[in-house]
């Protein structure tokens, strides 16, 4: 008990943060990186990715894929390359980030989830 006791209070029972190394209780990632990683639901265009100024806009065809659209049927979006997102991935392609294969598989089945699956 007095052994348990001591390590929680050096923070060292429980979880890591898979990309900034906080304590965590249960989950993969600490508040901050799940919040920073949340999905962007609008603000984009739905054929190629592309970013408008309001998050809070609905997806909208952006004017270059009215003219042209692009020769995929679906975009599978996550977020914009910025910030942890683009930090983590980053790390698992230049710095062996293997430990993050779980972490971005799930937020590639969200994305695909969200977007509606396959084309038909």
């Amino acid at each position: 008990m007095a052994l348990l006791s001591a390590l929680n209070r050096l923070g060292l029972t429980g979880g890591r943060c898979a990309l900034c190394a906080n304590q965590v209780a249960q989950s993969t990632l600490c508040p901050e990186c799940l919040h920073d990683l949340r999905p962007r639901t609008g603000g984009f265009c739905p054929e190629c990715g592309s970013l408008t100024a309001n998050e809070d806009e609905p997806p909208t065809t952006c004017a270059m894929c009215r003219i042209k659209p692009p020769r995929w049927t679906r975009l599978h979006f996550h977020g914009a390359y910025e910030g942890r997102l683009r930090d983590m991935i980053l790390r698992f392609k230049f710095a062996r980030g293997i430990e993050l294969t779980r972490l971005f598989a799930d937020m590639l089945t969200k994305a695909y989830e969200q977007s509606g699956g396959l084309a038909t």
